[in-house]
């Protein structure tokens, strides 16, 4: 298990960037409370420090599931195989996936992992955008990533996964991970480099 950056970047997540509508009017009621009572109110610390444990909870309470790992930035990086993919019933995920893993890592491995995938960060922006009466549908074929080697990115004490790479060897055997945004490998001179899939021609290693 290695941790990842505090700094790393997030993809599109739903918990994350889709607040209802009554959660965003009581947000915006509670900033505004905030700076009336900073700007014209009596300064009394206790009701400013209750004023940002409010928006706290307003901010993390829809997300109960990551909310602790969002706000630490806990995520975790690990190896491991998908076992089995489910069909999830859960709003707004297609896939849940069971991962096998000798890494240790916080997770109970007996859970289903949450997976979110790039059909769906497409399918939720636009939904965000438009407000349809119903789900898009979603596709993505994840039965070829079963039983391969695997690195999953995850919230370290959730079972989610926001991002996985497959790892390929090239001639010199050498690892290269495919992200699904990017790619991982390392040059001639050992050094870790991360590519964007639109510059690969780059890459020099033969797989």
């Amino acid at each position: 298990m290695k941790k990842l950056s505090k700094f790393t970047r997030l993809r599109f997540i739903p918990e994350i960037n889709k607040p209802s509508f009554t959660i965003n009017l009581l947000l915006i009621i509670c900033i505004l409370t905030f700076f009336y009572v900073i700007l014209f109110g009596e300064k009394n610390p206790i009701i400013i420090f209750t004023l940002i444990i409010q928006q706290a909870i307003l901010i993390y309470a829809p997300r109960k599931m990551i909310a602790k790992d969002l706000f630490f930035r806990n995520m975790i990086e690990f190896k491991g195989e998908i076992k089995e993919i489910i069909k999830s019933d859960r709003e707004n995920y297609s896939t849940e996936i069971q991962i096998s893993s000798s890494a240790n890592i916080c997770q109970n491995l007996d859970q289903k992992f949450l997976l979110l995938t790039p059909a769906e960060h497409q399918n939720l922006m636009v939904i965000q955008l438009f407000k349809p009466l119903k789900k898009l549908p979603t596709s993505f074929d994840t039965d070829y990533f079963l039983h391969q080697d695997i690195i999953f990115r995850s919230f370290q004490h959730s079972t989610f996964i926001f991002d996985l790479g497959v790892i390929l060897k090239d001639q010199l055997d050498r690892e290269v991970t495919f992200f699904f945004y990017h790619l991982e490998y390392f040059n001639q001179q050992g050094k870790k480099q991360t590519l964007k899939y639109k510059r690969i021609e780059q890459v020099k290693h033969q797989f």
